[in-house]
């Protein structure tokens, strides 16, 4: 019965539908209204406040390097383990004991994952650069997932022009397959249409403006360095975290992907097209990382060039395996941030490593 009922009312709207086409205009009417009302939303409300913590370190510390680049010969750029791992203080002096005079900037951002920290070296470089002679490069996690929070933040929407989000969808198809292929897909697809309509830019005149204090987007020396402080990450958890990365450090090492590579060879294009030495680092970190997959999705490709070779000067900082002294306990506040003791430890040996390659190139 329920199935002659259906029948029976598939064909009644379907031939009256056909017959008086005029009876779907409600149906049309409620879709573009839809659609218009989720489109004067993403313009009303805001993708991610310009007066939030993170927004402010994003545009007001990118928009100093951009002011004031001239002024530093070194310029160190990553994510938040850049921002609480490199002391241009320590940088300077290690140098400076050397004969190299030099002033130095940390460029940290936090959230500044791999393919938003490629759209932050664009903008660094798009005007002469002065006495900038070093680009120090500490990529972060690809943005290759972007769940759904991070597609509507300030840097994600900021780097999905069309050459950003074609980027980005190549590297999904290198990574993944299915559903999760389309998912990931559609996150990029909807930071780029926030991009193209220019939501992301009319959304922050709704917000409150520099609402961070400068002490906080610059630290203390106003050099960028913000300290974590130097309390040290539980003992339970830190044994648990270092064995796990020491299992998965000694896996075999795998080349980089397609789009690793390609990320690497633009870095380097950029940096040359200016004369600026482009050195690509990989920072110390006790992050949970599961499998060997799960490494590498962050920055195990960073080592494979450094020890084999690539399409820039790479330095390997983040294997416990080679670097023990940079992964004592006492040095991590936390999984994915070195502590005071920690940053002044590895930007020293950060020196030591950028002088011996400078020595070796004379």
């Amino acid at each position: 019965m329920a199935a002659r009922l259906g029948v029976r009312l598939r064909g009644r709207l379907g031939g009256g539908l056909a017959a008086r086409p005029w009876r779907a205009a409600p149906v049309v009417v409620f879709l573009v209204a839809l659609a218009g009302t989720i489109a004067v939303l993403r313009v009303v409300l805001p993708v991610e406040p310009a007066g939030s913590a993170p927004a402010d370190v994003y545009t007001r510390k990118l928009a100093f390097a951009q002011e004031r680049l001239g002024e530093y010969e070194v310029v160190y750029i990553g994510s938040s383990r850049a921002r609480r791992g490199f002391k241009p203080v320590v940088f300077e002096q290690a140098l400076r004991a050397r004969g190299i005079e030099v002033r130095a900037l940390n460029l940290g951002i936090p959230g500044l994952g791999g393919f938003a920290l490629e759209h932050a070296v664009e903008r660094l470089l798009d005007r002469p650069t002065g006495a900038l002679q070093l680009l120090v490069v500490a990529p972060d996690d690809f943005d290759v997932a972007l769940a759904g929070p991070v597609a509507h933040t300030a840097r994600a929407v900021a780097w999905h022009d069309a050459a950003g989000t074609a980027r980005a969808l190549g590297a999904v198809a290198d990574r993944a397959d299915g559903l999760a292929a389309v998912s990931w897909a559609w996150n990029h697809v909807d930071s780029f249409l926030l991009n193209w309509t220019a939501t992301g830019r009319l959304a922050s005149r709704f917000a409150t403006r520099n609402s961070t204090p400068d002490v906080r987007i610059f630290g203390f020396r106003g050099d960028g360095y913000l300290a974590k402080p130097r309390k040290a990450i539980e003992a339970r958890r830190y044994d648990r975290l270092i064995t796990e990365l020491r299992a998965v450090e000694a896996a075999p090492l795998e080349p980089p992907l397609a789009y690793e590579r390609a990320y690497l060879e633009r870095l380097r294009r950029l940096a040359d097209a200016r004369g600026v030495r482009l050195l690509v680092v990989r920072e110390p970190t006790l992050s949970p990382r599961r499998t060997p997959k799960a490494i590498r999705d962050r920055t195990r490709f960073v080592r494979w060039v450094a020890e084999r070779g690539g399409p820039v000067a790479a330095l390997d900082l983040g294997n416990p395996l080679t670097r023990p002294e940079l992964f004592e306990r006492r040095l991590f506040f936390d999984p994915g941030h070195l502590n005071d003791v920690g940053a002044t430890l590895y930007t020293t040996l950060l020196a030591s490593e950028v002088v011996s390659s400078l020595a070796g190139d004379g």
